[in-house]
């Protein structure tokens, strides 16, 4: 993952009306940090997990190095960041569909 691809995560989820609130650290092993989101009147948070655990395991990398993100609250709604590149834009798009359909 790159900055370019947190960038594009939360201008997109700003598109759909979510702000980000905070930031919070990881666990230091699968987790690089989390994301706290919500409705722009403060209603409905979210949190984002960034999964950054090492293959090599022992150390999680930090955020900007994650390689997926997913929905706490609905685990099954995630995005893998792979190369910034249409494949991305595609995977990004679909998963800011996935977040506008959660329930309420």
């Amino acid at each position: 993952m790159s900055e370019q691809h947190l960038t594009d995560l939360l201008n997109g989820l700003r598109r759909c009306r979510w702000t980000f609130v905070e930031e919070l650290p990881g666990d230091e092993y699968h987790y690089s940090g989390y994301w706290i989101v919500a409705r722009p009147d403060g209603s409905r948070q979210m949190t984002l997990k960034f999964s950054g655990i090492s293959k090599c395991g022992g150390f999680c990398h930090p955020m900007e190095e994650a390689y997926a993100c997913a929905v706490v609250e609905h685990p099954e709604v995630e995005v893998y960041f792979g190369r910034a590149n249409e494949a991305w834009n595609d995977r990004l798009a679909e998963f800011l569909e996935d977040v506008r359909n959660l329930p309420e």
